[in-house]
């Protein structure tokens, strides 16, 4: 702020206002998917001690595939857990969560999908007119290695815990990956529960392999024909 604030008002002209952005721009760069493999990562070293279910991260750009994942993997089991809470006498409140949810994330759906350059060109070329004995208002931009990324993140999500949640600082321990592993369990009864009974519907009361294997054998009677 100081090396901006000196370098405007040493210009003649007072009439436009100078924008310095200070991002890192084409310098240090972190993707989508990045941010993602890291977050995964972060779950099985760090677990959230207040977890409803076990955390899975998927990035997709298909609003389709997204729309049904949403319901399938999200707003059941929202509607589940509300009936039973309803049941138990206590106040629903997932399945407005999750509509919450989804809405920020069709909001924010272009800047996700797109990649977006925040140019920093004014601020690093107003660096190089800096004279030696003023290095110090010098800005060091240097890449992030992986390992500073990871930590940078982290430090996001421990105060995230802090803030938000309430937990204590760091204590994220054996109790949170044993729940962590038992929420795991459960992912994968309830998915095996949710395709079994989805191929049944599909393979039998549908009658779909029988209809494909009478489509298959009348598509070969007529070439021989």
């Amino acid at each position: 702020m100081i090396l901006a604030t000196a370098s405007q008002g040493i210009t003649k002209s007072s009439d436009t206002v100078e924008v310095y952005n200070l991002s890192y721009n084409h310098i240090s760069c972190m993707s989508l998917k990045g941010m993602t493999d890291i977050g995964k990562k972060l779950f099985v070293e760090l677990p959230y001690s207040q977890m409803l279910r076990y955390p899975i991260m998927t990035v997709t750009e298909n609003f389709y595939r997204y729309y049904i994942e949403t319901l399938i993997l999200h707003m059941f089991p929202a509607l589940l857990i509300d009936s039973l809470l309803t049941i138990f006498g206590q106040k629903r409140r997932l399945v407005k969560l999750v509509r919450k949810i989804y809405i920020a994330y069709t909001v924010l759906a272009p800047f996700l999908c797109n990649t977006y350059w925040f140019l920093n060109d004014k601020y690093i070329n107003m660096q190089k007119d800096l004279k030696e004995e003023d290095s110090a208002f010098s800005f060091n931009y240097k890449s992030w290695t992986d390992e500073e990324m990871y930590e940078f993140i982290k430090g996001g999500k421990l105060g995230m815990e802090v803030y938000l949640f309430g937990e204590k600082l760091g204590v994220t321990g054996s109790k949170a990956k044993q729940k962590m592993m038992k929420y795991w369990l459960a992912e994968v009864i309830f998915k095996t529960i949710l395709l079994t009974v989805f191929l049944w519907i599909f393979m039998y009361k549908l009658n779909f392999f029988n209809l494909a294997t009478i489509k298959t054998i009348s598509y070969f009677n007529s070439l021989s024909s």
